[in-house]
């Protein structure tokens, strides 16, 4: 049975076998609306205001004991099941230079999801005499942009075609470019557009201005 594989968007690209395929996966997309008022005040319709968007849920096991992880005698007594559920984790770091980070995608089947790491929850239930984990379990969300919403246009009737984001609770600038644009690396236009200095100094509150990025 193939495998169901992770690679890994950096330099240079890496790949990451599943112990196990998942036994089901879950897709959900959605996209936002929000209530345009009129002239008069019972006059209002809804306008789609962007931020389409998919993610893929699903469970990852990781098992090391009964040679499962297809370890040596020797290697199994010196490796924990971190040692794979790390590189995981590891999707959740920003990277250096570009301020987010990895992109990923999940390869398993007809199924082949790009995104990024969003959500993350670790769950250890089997271990040595020294307490070193040998089982876990991976729930894992993936957030994708649609291309297509992420080069909409601003409504025809409006001449600045420069959006606006509130900041939010652990909102990012890769995360918010991913959202609009489906591309983290256009964090940089953002940030030029609200001359930002520091990519990471946004705070709950502050409004951002998105330019159009239909030319590029």
């Amino acid at each position: 049975m193939e495998k169901a594989k992770i690679k890994i968007y950096k330099t240079p690209v890496e790949e990451l076998p599943c112990l196990f395929n998942p036994g089901e996966y879950k897709i959900s997309t959605s996209t936002g609306y929000a209530e345009k008022k009129g002239t008069h005040t019972d006059d209002s319709s809804k306008q789609h205001i962007g931020g389409y968007q998919s993610t893929l849920s699903l469970t990852l096991y990781y098992d090391i004991t009964e040679n499962m992880g297809g370890l040596s005698e020797q290697d199994k007594k010196k490796t924990s099941v971190r040692d794979y559920t790390s590189k995981i984790e590891a999707l959740l770091l920003v990277e250096g230079d570009l301020h987010r980070p990895p992109q990923m995608e999940f390869i398993w089947g007809d199924l082949s999801f790009k995104g990024v790491l969003t959500s993350l929850n670790e769950d250890f239930s089997y271990f040595d005499m020294t307490g070193k984990p040998l089982r876990a379990k991976l729930d894992l969300t993936v957030s994708a942009a649609g291309k297509e919403d992420a080069q909409q246009k601003s409504p025809p009737e409006s001449p600045d075609r420069t959006k606006r984001r509130l900041v939010t609770e652990g909102m990012s600038l890769w995360k918010l470019a991913w959202e609009e644009y489906g591309d983290c690396n256009k964090w940089v236009e953002i940030a030029e557009c609200n001359h930002l200095m520091n990519p990471l100094d946004i705070s709950p509150g502050q409004i951002l201005r998105l330019p159009p990025l239909e030319d590029k």
